[in-house]
């Protein structure tokens, strides 16, 4: 059985990939605000454009999902680095393995917040 790759799976890989060599990019230079707006910025296109995709009737979760998905990503990094650094170091001293850590856990989150936007036009479920 093979699965049949829509648009939005499509347009999910590349922006995956997009995320990944930009976040190897820009950890070269440790500019960690500009960092997270770019998280955010590529955030809201992603899920306007998943939004349009898959027809979308409530475009107030798709407007809501990055900010949502931006915030917890952060906070769900913060904790995975305290309990990975629970021994010593510093937590999030902005360095290439915490935005690497930020990026997948953000791009995970994601993935999983695509369940939220509903899509317009569905075949209807037939009766037995």
């Amino acid at each position: 059985m093979r699965m049949k790759l829509t648009r939005s799976h499509l347009l999910t890989i590349v922006y995956c990939l997009f995320i990944l060599l930009y976040t190897f990019y820009i950890s070269q230079y440790r500019h960690w605000w500009y960092y997270l707006k770019f998280l955010l910025i590529s955030g809201f296109l992603f899920f306007i454009l998943q939004g349009l995709l898959l027809r979308s009737k409530n475009w107030g979760i798709v407007l809501l999902l990055p900010l949502a998905t931006l915030l917890t990503s952060v906070l769900t990094g913060y904790l995975l680095l305290f309990i990975l650094r629970f021994g010593g170091g510093t937590l999030l001293d902005a360095d290439k393995p915490d935005m690497i850590l930020l990026s997948l856990v953000f791009i995970t989150l994601s993935f999983f917040a695509l369940r939220y936007i509903s899509g317009g036009k569905r075949p209807r479920k037939v009766k037995k």
